[in-house]
């Protein structure tokens, strides 16, 4: 019963039929890539909140385009922490960006680098921000392609919608309260998580997304 969960966990309420579910079931983390995004060392000095900027500025790009690169723009939509937020990520939050981020890049005190451009590759990937602290554990779909925080740690699947259905299940909440039953939600964690199949998963999705969009 140890070995069917990776690290060893004492779950004494998960009955057998659950266990043996759960071990013969494929993990996120085995089929998609799961990472940690920017820590600017400045929120004040780089971001700010989307109406505190001329949205001429902002790059807007929808997930649902195809994606060729980042053009020459001031500001980019930027991930951060949940705040409440389940299902989609609206556009809250921007990040200075031209030229290419330089400026967060080269963040410095007493000689040594203070920001973290960590897994820059995944930048304005199409991709499912999950809940880093709080009792209870949601996911939201970036709803245009951004830049993601430490706070704002993504996953990057194949399939957005069944992904995103089944990080908000009940289900799932469950297995990851018990994995961590701290407050702080860890890529680790989600790697964890079985993939179970969400019935009618994309008609789910496909309906969220037009009631978001209105």
């Amino acid at each position: 019963r140890f070995r069917a969960i990776k690290e060893q966990p004492i779950f004494y309420w998960w009955n057998e039929d659950f266990i043996n579910r759960y071990s013969t079931t494929p993990k996120l983390g085995d089929e998609t890539d799961i990472r940690v995004g920017l820590q600017t060392a400045n929120n004040i000095r780089f971001l700010r909140q989307i109406w505190e900027v001329d949205s001429k500025k902002v790059l807007i790009h929808p997930i649902c385009q195809p994606y060729f690169g980042l053009p020459r723009t001031k500001w980019v939509p930027y991930i951060k922490g949940a705040e409440g937020r389940v299902w989609f990520e609206p556009i809250s939050d921007v990040l200075s960006w031209e030229p290419n981020a330089l400026a967060v890049k080269l963040m410095e005190r007493d000689g040594e680098q203070t920001s973290r451009p960590q897994n820059e590759k995944y930048y304005f990937q199409v991709g499912v921000a999950f809940k880093s602290t709080g009792k209870h554990f949601t996911a939201r779909c970036h709803r245009v392609r951004s830049v993601f925080d430490v706070k704002g740690q993504s996953v990057f699947p194949r399939n957005i919608g069944n992904t995103v259905c089944l990080m908000n299940s009940k289900t799932a909440r469950s297995i990851l309260s018990a994995l961590n039953p701290s407050i702080s939600f860890q890529v680790g964690d989600a790697k964890r998580l079985p993939l179970f199949p969400i019935e009618s998963a994309d008609e789910i999705f496909a309906q969220l997304e037009t009631s978001f969009t209105q």
